[in-house]
């Protein structure tokens, strides 16, 4: 059983429009990754 996560992905948005996901992954490096349009 895992842990749960100790923070909450970040949405990103540009002129309103939500253009991605900023987030800390397991190995506590950071990632972001693009919305689908």
């Amino acid at each position: 059983m895992g842990r749960k996560r100790a923070y909450a992905p970040l949405d990103v948005f540009m002129n309103r429009r939500k253009v991605g996901q900023y987030f800390r992954e397991p190995d506590r490096a950071f990632a972001f990754t693009y919305a689908q349009e």
